[in-house]
Formats: structure tokens, C-alpha cells, sequence
């Protein structure tokens, strides 16, 4: 992974690009987390993309 952060990549890159790549980082954080353990790349990836999305988009409260 490149060390590039959200203000790098918000000079250059669109929303779309920095939210996946967030979700990237967060996905291998998972996975080291998980000892590097094969067979869960699915599920960290939906993991790191609910969390991700949870702080660009919190829950609206009525």
C-alpha cells in the first residue's frame, strides 16, 4: 500500500477513488489483523467498505 493520504489523494483523485481507497487500507488492516490468514478476502473488503461508509455517510436520525 502507498502512503498517499485522503488530502493527497483529494487534490487529484475523485471521491469514488478516495473512498476505495480507504477502503482498501482498511481491508488489509483486517486481514493483518487476521494474521494474514487466507479465505476471508470477501469479507474483509465488505467489513472495511461498511465501516468506511459509515463515516462518509452516518446514519441519519429522524
Amino acid at each position: 500500500m502507498n502512503s498517499a493520504t485522503l488530502f493527497d489523494l483529494a487534490r487529484t483523485k475523485p471521491l469514488e477513488t478516495m473512498v476505495e481507497h480507504e477502503v482498501q487500507k482498511r481491508a488489509y488492516e483486517l486481514y493483518e489483523q487476521r494474521g494474514k490468514g487466507t479465505g476471508f478476502a470477501l469479507q474483509d473488503w465488505l467489513e472495511a467498505e461498511a465501516e468506511v461508509l459509515a463515516k462518509c455517510y452516518p446514519p441519519a436520525y429522524s
